[in-house]
């Protein structure tokens, strides 16, 4: 029920590429979409076969997991789901300053559908 595929995005931040989880058999969950790269979309659509995805979980908005958000919610019309700190964390990083370390990775221009709470659970038909 969980697949792994590795995007070919090879780094020092993400060892040997950025990894995207497809969580289910028929309604699917992916977890962490990875780069704006066609071979990684490609690589996950052959995952999701014909089945519904239902789900995007992305749990930080580093751009090298946020990336292929926007494509595969076009593809797939799933929801899009973050933690909510990741809100206030993205805008407090922008306020302070661009210019941060921590803040060259972020995707400024990522948005989510619905943000999570502490403890919040998302239910799945398949467990």
């Amino acid at each position: 029920m969980l697949r792994r595929i590795v995007a070919p995005n090879a780094s020092e931040m993400t060892f040997t590429g950025t990894n995207t989880y497809v969580f289910g058999t028929e309604d699917l969950t992916i977890i962490d979409p990875g780069p704006n790269d066609d071979q990684h979309l490609e690589a996950i659509l052959n995952a999701i076969g014909t089945a519904a995805v239902s789900k995007i979980l992305v749990p930080h908005s580093y751009i090298d997991h946020t990336e292929l958000v926007g494509r595969l919610k076009s593809i797939t019309e799933a929801t899009v789901y973050a933690h909510r700190q990741q809100k206030f964390f993205i805008q407090d990083l922008h306020n302070a300053t661009r210019l941060h370390p921590v803040s060259e990775g972020i995707d400024w221009a990522y948005t989510c559908d619905k943000y999570l709470e502490d403890g919040e659970v998302i239910e799945s038909k398949e467990g």
